[in-house]
Formats: structure tokens, C-alpha cells, sequence
């Protein structure tokens, strides 16, 4: 796994024209480690990491949007995605650590963006993001939209609608996923979350769960199902984000799960009585 954190310490010096012991001064690491850094003769620790690039996003320097921007100049004819996570990613990635109970069951999930990894690991003690490259070939991709397929995936995944489960379009929704190595499909968060469960609970019709969801779009998620899947990942690289920034993400996240309540509510009652509640769909 690559990471750029000997360089973006020598980077950081040149930038603000310090020595190895003004660096020290301003950051309390001491330069001997400052110096193993630099020559990738030590992992920094996470204190030393924190020192570094709080001290470089303070002063205006934001190396991890600089290396997203940048890997996403290099991409070609592969997809950039990020991993936010709650644990360091410490050997090669693996689906043994993902649980049953996600979006779409067991996987490997990623986001489009910087900003996306970087919300979800906000609440968390974890201050590592994965950025690397997909490539598509050999892969068979199922992609879902904003609509009652999706819907009804997730809600069956997250075991919302046992009752339904041996349904035949539940059947053939999950044969098409199960057959699938990657899974794109829209982002859900706590007030989606919230919104699939009153439709599993027959409290809205499909067109208000369906219209919710599509006010509150965050952009799309990519899950890893298989071994297969994860062989096409390359190009891993580990970024650090600083406590200052992830206050930063912090708030962008409560300013998006404000503006989404607003957003659903809104869709649920420009579309109240319109369109079937789920046991009418699923009789």
C-alpha cells in the first residue's frame, strides 16, 4: 500500500521553507523522527502524523485533496474511489472484517469521492482514508438506480422485510445481486435509513420512499462482493485526515443530514397518496 507520507513531510518543509528542526519546533515531533520519516525509516505514529498535516492544513496546505486531485488526473480508463474506515487497513483488504448486515449483505464498500470516505469516518476515532483504482474488465456489474429495486434490496438486506423475503421479485432482485463481483448503487444514510423503514413498515407509499431517496441524493456507492472484485482493486494509497479537518467533515455531514430531513419530508408530502404501499406491490 502506497502512502505519500515522507514526501509530504519534505513537502511541507520546502513549502514553508523550515528546516528539519524548525519543523520540530512548530510540530513538537522530535527531528530525529522527522528525519526517519522523510527517509521512510519509520511508520509514523499517529501523533506524529496528527502533528504533520494538522500543522500543514492550518497554514492553508490540504495534501489529501492535492493527492485525490492527482490521482484522479492518472485514473484513465479506471474508476477513482475511497474507502472510509473505522480501523486502519493494516494487511491487504479483505471481506473477513465486513458484516452481513449492510446494504447489500457482506462486501467492500467505497464511495466516488474524498468527501464522501472522509464524512463517514467523522464520528470516529479512525483517521485513515483509501483512495485506489477499479478496473472494470472481467467484472459483471450491477448497477441500481434510485428506484424500487433498490428500495426493496436494502431493505431486504438490512432485514426489514423478513415477511416478503421468499418473495419472487424480492427472489430475483437478490439472484441478480448474488450473482453480481460489484454492486453500484445510491448512497444511503441515517434519514434514507429512516425513510426504508417506514416504507417496509407500510407508513408511505413506494412513490414517497422513491421520490425521498432521489431529493436526497450523496452520489454512489461502490460494494466489493467478492475475491474477484477486490483482485481488480489497485493503486492503494493511504491518506491521513487530521482532527482539524475531520471537525470540518464533521459539520458538512450535519449540515447534510439536516438538509436531508427537510428534503424528505417535503417529498413525502408533495407524493402522500400517491403510488402503492408494500403489500400491495409484494401480494
Amino acid at each position: 500500500m502506497k502512502n505519500y507520507f515522507a514526501t509530504d513531510c519534505i513537502n511541507i518543509r520546502k513549502y514553508f521553507d523550515l528546516t528539519q528542526n524548525e519543523l520540530s519546533e512548530q510540530t513538537g515531533i522530535p527531528r530525529v523522527t522527522i528525519a526517519r520519516i522523510e527517509t521512510n525509516a519509520y511508520k509514523p505514529s499517529s501523533p506524529s502524523l496528527e502533528g504533520i498535516y494538522s500543522f500543514a492544513y492550518e497554514h492553508g496546505l490540504n495534501f489529501n485533496e492535492d493527492h485525490a486531485d492527482v490521482m484522479d488526473d492518472d485514473k484513465g480508463n479506471r474508476i477513482l474511489l475511497f474507502h472510509g474506515s473505522k480501523n486502519e487497513i493494516k494487511t491487504n483488504i479483505s471481506l473477513d472484517y465486513s458484516r452481513e448486515i449492510n446494504d447489500f449483505g457482506k462486501g467492500f464498500y467505497a464511495g466516488e469521492t474524498l468527501q464522501q470516505a472522509a464524512t463517514f469516518i467523522s464520528s470516529y476515532r479512525s483517521n485513515y482514508v483509501y483512495a485506489f483504482y477499479l478496473r472494470k474488465d472481467n467484472l459483471n456489474i450491477y448497477e441500481l438506480s434510485a428506484d424500487i429495486e433498490w428500495m426493496l434490496a436494502i431493505s431486504y438486506f438490512r432485514g426489514r422485510i423478513k415477511e416478503y423475503e421468499n418473495h419472487p421479485i424480492i427472489q430475483k432482485i437478490i439472484e441478480k445481486i448474488k450473482k453480481s463481483d460489484v454492486i453500484i448503487a445510491p448512497i444511503a444514510d441515517n434519514s434514507m435509513y429512516e425513510t426504508l423503514n417506514e416504507f417496509a413498515a407500510k407508513e408511505i407509499t413506494d412513490e414517497q420512499c422513491r421520490h425521498s431517496i432521489r431529493a436526497n441524493y450523496l452520489g454512489k456507492q461502490y460494494v466489493f462482493l467478492n475475491n474477484k472484485a477486490l483482485s481488480n482493486i489497485e493503486g492503494i494509497t493511504c491518506l491521513y485526515i487530521p482532527q482539524i479537518q475531520k471537525q470540518k467533515y464533521k459539520t458538512i455531514k450535519f449540515e447534510q443530514t439536516e438538509a436531508s430531513k427537510n428534503k424528505i419530508e417535503m417529498a413525502k408530502l408533495n407524493y402522500r397518496r400517491m403510488g402503492k404501499y408494500i403489500d400491495e406491490l409484494l401480494k
